[in-house]
């Protein structure tokens, strides 16, 4: 009997091998079977597990090199609350500068992306396990299983039923903002296609802003082997995480906020702002969401910096600080208060210096570390700017340094640009009148494009309302002290970015806000209990339904319908569609070298190429303006000037929104000059030739019946006049008149020209011209130039 006993572990060991290997090939048998009917290649787990592996490299990486630094910058035992989110922002922000510096020595290669996460894993591992070790042993008799009451099951059910509804379209790749197509992912496709973080030649607006978001998307584009469908979910699953340690920083707000709360459950908050679920504020692989991770450990840090000032704390608050900075300017809703409160403080103790009053010995040192820290942890943008620009703020300071490029267009071009954002207008009470009206309505009136989600107030006004239960409750220092520092955010949104989204990363501020006034509450009675259910229920049942709109600008779908009719597309195993996303663009750069550099003409969206990119929109970058190089030649030198091999573009399309001039250059280079052209439907890509065009004399006629311009014989930079954008405030733009007016010597006027410009709505206007030949056109004229002899 006891030799029974004595071999039973063993036996029970071995059935259980046995049962496992038994089991794992019946697993292998039963993939094998379905593999007949979906071949195992197709299957999208697969693909998904490259996005969820290289996601934990990259938290990991983030929390260990983190967990470093903020213990460097912490007191000797000092134990933060929310120690873990704190390290993840920092340990982002360190990700970026390490892919922004790899970028600088031209590194960014598929070593990069293995070895870039896997040493700021191990730098900082020997002090994550002695921190885990320690946490372990601070937990040790303490129940490892957690006991919720029914309430809190509830809450885990709905905040579940909500991250699954946000996290079904980050696994579509067509989920990506129009804005993420042509700025995030689209830089970060330039710049691991570029192998390095190079100066943009055109000096597109959008390369020389603040780039941390697309600089830790450019780290999923380095992604060894993967497909562009895999690199852009990698991005997309970073995003994710950001998010999820957004979410998990509200509790330690809240903590902060009521010590001795435990609020383990207040990051449900977030989703009672329903713009998570909309077009533009939602997880569409952009900066917003990415910038909102800062704002929680940006405003913590500042409670403990301001303690005493202590240079270490100053410079982790620093940290928090060029994260929301760095990833946005509009993410100074965010700074402002933090910042302001460090200066206000340093001011008192430094009266409190010259009173000869005791004051902390940090109180100069501090403040002083955190701006000198500032400028250095800031440098991948400002410097970087300096050097490659000719301005820090590129181009801003313009009329103070001598800024790069910079054509005779090109502060029409920025002007335009500006006026498309966002500010107040009229007398300065109208602005000081609306600015105290937005405190209250920025959150019902909408004070964006319309067309996104009609006047819906998506934002969420529950903040604002729940104000009235703060008030009753009286005076809560550190909770008075947040709403002054999110209506002080409000205030320099109203002033300088009015666009909604703009505000995301005051959500997690104002969710925590949300979530303290509903615990004082709660603890009030039952009376007001039923307050906060209603305030709570009203705003949560009136936005559930806002996650099936279809706002996305894209698709024209909500995320939920994309998600449905993306895995759908496996029921009629159509796999090759769903895992090519953005084919417009990827069919033409399958055809391309990886070394190509490709110049987009009048294309904003440039994600899916896999080359690099030059951009010659009109207001988003100041450096090509086809109509002040006046010739093909020109521009033909600007082009090799830029290294520019192939040119895609609509091809004898001209859009107009370019002056006359500049439509007639461009589109005579490129139905003349450009080489082996092939068509994508609308779309050609053809390359760039190594001769140069023949010289062409800068006569153009040009025949009109509108009045502006008037017929008759032109010099090339007189049609160089912006109308297609107008400045507001301003007249409509004049042609000035034409060198040699037409009379009735038309074939006398076309002779001299080496050019000619055709309204197509005039009765007598001649549809052909002897010995030129149609280069393009447009629903109002025909663009022609003299053909070339053989």
């Amino acid at each position: 009997m006891n030799a029974l006993s004595e071999h039973l572990p063993r036996l029970s060991r071995v059935r259980a091998l046995v049962l496992g290997l038994s089991l794992l090939v019946a697993a292998v048998a039963l993939a094998r079977i379905f593999g007949r009917f979906t071949a195992l290649e197709e299957w999208l787990f697969f693909r998904y597990t490259v996005s969820w592996a290289g996601t934990l490299a990259f938290v990991l990486s983030c929390l260990s090199v983190g967990n470093l630094i903020v213990g460097a910058l912490s007191a000797p035992g000092e134990l933060q609350d929310g120690r873990v989110v704190l390290a993840f922002s920092t340990g982002v922000y360190a990700f970026f500068l390490a892919i922004f510096a790899t970028g600088l020595v031209g590194a960014l290669n598929g070593a990069a992306f293995v070895l870039v996460p896997l040493v700021l894993f191990l730098v900082g591992a020997p002090k994550l396990v002695r921190d885990v070790a320690a946490w372990r042993e601070r937990r040790r008799g303490r129940p490892l299983v957690v006991r919720f009451t029914p309430y809190e099951v509830l809450g885990i059910a709905a905040g579940a039923v909500a991250l699954v509804a946000l996290y079904l379209p980050v696994l579509v790749p067509e989920n990506a903002a129009y804005d993420s197509r042509w700025y995030h992912l689209g830089t970060a496709e330039h710049y691991a296609a570029a192998g390095a973080i190079r100066r943009f030649p055109e000096g597109v607006l959008l390369g020389v802003m603040p780039q941390l978001a697309p600089i830790l998307y450019t780290w999923a584009f380095l992604l060894p082997g993967g497909e562009l469908f895999d690199r852009v979910e990698l991005a997309a699953h970073l995003e994710f995480a950001c998010f999820a340690f957004t979410l998990a920083g509200v509790p330690v707000l809240v903590r902060y906020l009521m010590p001795g709360v435990r609020a383990r459950f207040a990051w449900l908050a977030v989703f009672f702002f329903p713009s998570v679920f909309t077009y533009d504020s939602s997880l569409h692989i952009a900066a917003d969401r990415v910038a909102a991770l800062f704002a929680i450990p940006a405003y913590v840090t500042m409670a403990r910096a301001l303690r005493e000032l202590r240079p270490s704390a100053c410079a982790l608050l620093v940290v928090q600080l060029c994260g929301l900075v760095m990833t946005k300017y509009t993410a100074l809703v965010a700074a402002v208060f933090p910042m302001a409160a460090v200066a206000v403080r340093s001011l008192q103790f430094g009266a409190g210096r010259l009173s000869r009053r005791e004051v902390p010995k940090g109180w100069f040192w501090g403040p002083l570390t955190a701006v000198v820290l500032g400028l250095v942890l800031s440098t991948p943008h400002w410097l970087k700017n300096w050097l490659w620009y000719g301005d820090p703020f590129y181009p801003l300071l313009r009329r103070y340094f001598q800024v790069r490029p910079w054509t005779p267009d090109s502060e029409y071009f920025y002007q335009v640009f500006s006026s498309q954002n966002w500010v107040p207008t009229g007398t300065p009470r109208e602005k000081l009148e609306g600015l105290v009206r937005a405190l209250f309505d920025y959150s019902i009136r909408i004070y964006n494009w319309p067309d996104f989600h009609k006047d819906f107030p998506t934002f969420g006004s529950l903040f604002t309302f729940c104000l009235v239960g703060l008030v009753i409750l009286g005076w809560k220092r550190r909770l008075w002290a947040l709403v002054l520092g999110i209506h002080l955010g409000i205030a320099v949104w109203f002033m300088l970015f009015q666009h909604e989204r703009y505000l995301q990363p005051l959500v997690p501020l104002m969710a925590g806000v949300c979530s303290s006034v509903a615990v004082l509450a709660w603890k009030q009675g039952w009376a007001a209990r039923v307050g906060v259910l209603a305030l709570g229920g009203v705003q949560l049942v009136w936005g559930l339904d806002i996650v099936f709109w279809p706002l996305h600008k894209m698709t024209g779908k909500s995320g939920i319908e994309l998600a449905s009719e993306f895995f759908a597309r496996g029921y009629d195993k159509n796999y090759g569609a769903r895992l090519r996303p953005f084919e417009d663009l990827a069919s033409i750069g399958r055809t391309l070298p990886k070394s190509a550099n490709v110049l987009l003409h009048r294309d904003h969206l440039r994600t899916g190429l896999g080359t690099r990119t030059v951009w010659d929109a009109l207001r988003v970058q100041l450096g090509i303006s086809y109509g002040a190089l006046g010739s093909a030649r020109a521009l033909h030198r600007k082009l090799k000037e830029f290294e520019v091999t192939h040119v895609v573009w609509e091809y004898a399309r001209a859009s107009e929104e370019d002056s006359l001039a500049g439509e007639l250059v461009f589109h005579t280079y490129a139905s003349r000059s450009l080489l082996n052209r092939k068509t994508f439907g609308r779309k050609s890509v053809a390359e760039v030739p190594l001769d140069e065009p023949p010289p062409e004399r800068a006569a153009v006629f040009y025949f009109g019946c509108r009045g502006q311009p008037a017929s008759g014989l032109y010099r090339i930079e007189d049609l160089n006049v912006q109308v297609y954008w107008r400045l507001p405030g301003t007249p409509p733009p004049t042609y000035p008149a034409p060198r040699v007016p037409l009379e009735n010597d038309l074939d006398v006027l076309v002779a001299a020209a080496d050019r000619a410009i055709i309204e197509r709505s005039c009765p007598q206007a001649p549809q052909e011209l002897d010995g030129f030949e149609e280069v393009a056109r447009s629903d109002a004229r025909i663009y022609f130039a003299r053909r070339l002899e053989k």
